[in-house]
């Protein structure tokens, strides 16, 4: 089955990446040597599931075989389609068993999440990340807020990275260059999602890694 995705419209894809992956292989022998080489086979099965559903998403996007797909990364990391020739833009980001894909068209796109379980010095992160006013900001807030709050920042930030390709630690694109909003995603997760254009009609969906329509 086809998967239709209107101009202006940005899918949202949550996916367990501890899930059955199940299926026929996919990835290109590339990709499969990337998952082999992380350091915690672990972390590098989740990298696998997280490109494979990647593929198969864009193959039913596509109505293609997934293996078919050339996909390419940037000089600053930022993957995009090499063959077919398309329109579709997407952005990838995943923690732990978790990823999310974003997929749109004619326009760039960036997605980034983190899970708020992660234990963290909100303080010290925002300062190195935005420097010392956004700190003494932060700190203004109430301890309860400032993790939540400094996560938001920081996938806004990431989103808004992503979508633009200037890497990680890149500075955050002007306001009036990118659109930004936050991404309801699940009580656990925070995440923000960016493009070039919008603001755009935001479609949340769900897929194991195992769902594939060839």
């Amino acid at each position: 089955m086809q998967l239709e995705l209107p101009t202006g419209v940005v899918d949202v894809w949550k996916v367990d990446l501890d899930g059955d992956a199940g299926g026929a292989p996919v990835l290109s022998r590339e990709e499969s040597a990337r998952a082999d080489r992380f350091r915690d086979p672990r972390d590098g099965e989740r990298w696998r599931r997280a490109r494979t559903a990647l593929r198969r998403l864009l193959s039913d996007y596509l109505d293609m075989d997934p293996r078919e797909l050339v996909i390419e990364a940037a000089s600053q990391g930022k993957p995009f389609l090499g063959a077919p020739a398309s329109d579709f833009r997407f952005s990838v980001s995943h923690a732990g068993a978790v990823a999310l894909l974003a997929f749109t068209r004619r326009t760039e796109v960036g997605v980034d999440f983190e899970l708020r379980s992660r234990r963290i010095d909100a303080l010290a992160l925002a300062r190195q990340a935005f420097g010392e006013a956004h700190a003494r900001a932060l700190g203004d807030l109430p301890a309860d807020r400032r993790e939540e709050a400094f996560l938001r920042a920081w996938v806004r930030h990431e989103a808004a990275v992503k979508c633009v390709g200037t890497g990680l630690g890149g500075s955050t694109p002007d306001a009036a260059d990118v659109w930004v909003t936050d991404l309801d995603v699940a009580p656990d997760v925070v995440a923000a999602l960016a493009t070039t254009t919008g603001p755009c009609t935001i479609r949340r969906r769900q897929q194991s890694v195992a769902a594939q329509s060839r």
